[in-house]
């Protein structure tokens, strides 16, 4: 699959060249064949605009971090939470991260049996995947938060367990709001409380980084969507 995502980057590279060359000198060459695959990606790379990579496996950073070099992209990951377990590999480059909070379910070691069909790697990864957020912030990786492929009901508790494994509030603040907002260029309509910006906010009966909070309503678009009563 690298193989052709690799071919895919050297088409469309060859893509523009070959159009830049027929539209400089349409006489002399002949007319290229449109692709509009080719042709979105190629404008992607010429535009430097952000390619999203999914990683799903441990192996998958050093891979895409090779293709940011190859073909000098600007890189977004979904990380896969692994991370921390390459954290040498941003000696160098600090791609931007969205990261599920997704974390690993304890192991099942229920009977004898099954405790031996548990590695030693997936105890520590058990053990280590909510550093995750932490060292990459401490390695100066800018990244969001995201509710991709995390279980319904497990967001808010798999937020507070990142904090407790060290990022701090206002650092898992920022990556749920104004982060994003910036990444996205939507920065002066949304990601701050401030006059002229869009109304996008939860009322909470307390700190919303503690157990016990609860959110009281939610409001989008100015309008105000109750959840539960105070």
């Amino acid at each position: 699959s690298i193989a052709l995502i690799r071919q895919t980057f050297y088409d469309a590279q060859w893509y523009l060249d070959a159009w830049s060359i027929y539209n400089q000198y349409p006489k002399l060459n002949k007319r290229p064949l449109i692709d509009d695959a080719l042709d979105a990606i190629s404008m992607h790379m010429s535009e430097n605009s952000n390619f999203c990579f999914l990683n799903e496996h441990e192996q998958d950073l050093e891979r895409t971090l090779k293709l940011t070099n190859e073909f000098n992209l600007e890189t977004w990951i979904i990380a896969s939470g692994y991370e921390y377990r390459n954290i040498h590999l941003f000696n160098n480059q600090k791609p931007f991260f969205i990261i599920p909070l997704d974390f690993p379910k304890p192991p099942d070691v229920t009977t004898f049996e099954k405790e031996l069909d548990v590695s030693t790697r997936e105890l520590k990864h058990w053990d280590q995947a909510a550093f995750n957020p932490y060292l990459l912030k401490e390695y100066g990786i800018e990244f969001s938060f995201s509710k991709y492929d995390v279980k319904d009901g497990l967001f808010k508790s798999n937020l507070l367990k990142a904090i407790r494994f060290g990022i701090t509030k206002s650092d898992a603040l920022a990556s749920l709001t104004t982060i994003p907002a910036q990444r996205l260029g939507i920065e002066k309509s949304y990601g701050t409380l401030e006059k002229g910006k869009s109304a996008h906010l939860l009322i909470c009966d307390g700190d919303f980084f503690e157990h016990s909070t609860r959110i009281l309503s939610v409001w989008v678009g100015n309008e105000e969507h109750k959840i539960s009563n105070p």
